[in-house]
């Protein structure tokens, strides 16, 4: 439980340096395409700092630098081709094509969580898929409620209001790697008969 908190508390110490990072890019105005994506990765790099530490789950590792940022880029895809195809060049877009693309681009990160179907990286606990179907749930609405009523704010406000969510699911799911000095579990079939 105690390691739980611990990986939330990282999460959300990675949502405040995305934030950040976000927050700086709009006033800087960088000619980088890919900026948020690359970014993406302040939001696992505390949890993904404290693996290196540990008996590093290289799949952890590469679902935080690679698989997170790359959901984050077809989130936001899914959420502007929707919203293109609603508001129909329309000079005042009605609220629905902000709800509409909010929900698609949340459905979109949220199911994310579905790769922590893979043995390596889901916490062995029961029911584990009711969690991530939960959370896949709970991210789609918040895609939607953020974007569709948050107003101008919206696109900055969406990232601590979807990520600290986000991070309490992770920790739920994700199997952290024990430390580096913690003694590695012996597997009964292989001792001598």
């Amino acid at each position: 439980m105690v390691e739980r908190w611990i990986t939330f508390v990282l999460f959300c110490l990675g949502a405040a340096l995305f934030l950040a990072g976000s927050l700086a890019a709009h006033a800087w105005h960088p000619d980088f395409p890919l900026l948020l994506e690359a970014m993406t990765v302040l939001f696992g790099l505390p949890f993904v700092v404290r693996e290196l530490w540990r008996r590093t789950n290289w799949l952890a590792v590469a679902y935080f630098l690679l698989f997170v940022p790359a959901f984050h880029r077809a989130a936001m895809e899914t959420a502007a081709l929707v919203f293109r195809n609603l508001a129909h060049g329309a000079l005042i877009p009605s609220p629905d094509a902000f709800v509409a693309a909010g929900l698609a681009g949340g459905l979109v990160g949220g199911s994310s969580l579905l790769l922590l179907a893979l043995p390596r990286l889901r916490s062995p606990g029961p029911g584990w898929w009711r969690i991530a179907l939960l959370g896949f749930a709970v991210l789609t609405l918040i895609g939607g409620l953020v974007i569709g009523l948050g107003g101008r704010l919206a696109l900055i406000a969406i990232y601590p209001l979807w990520q600290i969510p986000f991070g309490w699911f992770l920790a739920c799911l994700i199997q952290p790697s024990p430390p580096r000095a913690a003694e590695r579990p012996c597997r009964e079939d292989a001792l001598p008969p």
